[in-house]
C-alpha cells in the first residue's frame, strides 16, 4: 500500500508473512502437486564437461534411484568400458566436449563392442536420429522419462553415425 498525500511523500506498508496473522490477513499459499516421476535402479554413466551441470544430474538421478557415475569428457569415459566394469546401463552424454565429445565416444564404444544404450543430452539438436536426444537446459521430470523411456526399449546394437565432424 502506498497512500499518497500531494506534498508530503508516500507512506509504505510491508506485510510480511509472520505479520500477516497479525493484521487479520491469511498468508497465501503455493499449491504444490506431487508429481509422480519415473524411477529406476540401473547404473549411468553421465558425461559431461560443465562440473556443476554434470554434478547436479548426478544429485537428481541419485535421487530417483539410479546408481551415478562421472566422467568430464568422453576419454575419462572410456575408463569405463576399458574392463566393462561396472556395467554401465546408459550413458547420459553431452555432445561437444574437450578431448573427446559424445559421437566420438559413442564410435569407440561401439568399436569396443559394448552393449551399451546412449543418450545425448547436447545444447543445440544433435546431428544424429540413431540416438536419443534431449535438448538442454532440460527439467528433472525430462530428464527422468527420457531415461526411463530409454532404459525401457528394447535393446538394439548401435548404429553407425555419419563421419566425425569435429566432435
Amino acid at each position: 500500500l502506498a497512500p499518497r498525500q500531494p506534498a508530503q511523500g508516500a507512506r509504505f506498508e510491508v506485510l510480511l508473512p509472520r505479520a500477516l496473522a497479525a493484521h487479520g490477513v491469511e498468508p497465501r499459499t503455493r499449491a504444490r502437486t506431487a508429481i509422480a516421476l519415473p524411477t529406476g535402479t540401473e547404473t549411468l554413466l553421465v558425461v559431461e564437461d560443465e562440473a556443476g551441470l554434470r554434478r547436479v544430474a548426478r544429485l537428481m538421478l541419485e535421487r530417483l534411484g539410479y546408481t551415478v557415475y562421472e566422467a568430464s569428457d568422453g576419454k575419462d569415459a572410456l575408463r569405463f568400458f576399458a574392463t566393462g566394469e561396472p556395467p554401465i546401463d546408459l550413458v547420459v552424454s553431452d555432445v561437444a566436449m574437450p578431448r573427446l565429445g559424445g559421437t566420438a565416444l559413442y564410435r569407440k564404444v561401439a568399436e569396443l563392442g559394448r552393449e551399451v544404450r546412449f543418450m545425448f543430452v547436447p545444447r543445440e539438436a544433435p546431428e544424429t536420429r540413431h540416438v536419443p536426444a534431449l535438448q538442454k537446459p532440460w527439467t528433472l521430470p525430462g530428464l527422468a522419462t527420457a531415461i526411463r523411456s530409454e532404459l525401457d526399449r528394447p535393446f538394439t546394437a548401435p548404429e553407425p553415425l555419419a563421419p566425425a565432424t569435429t566432435t
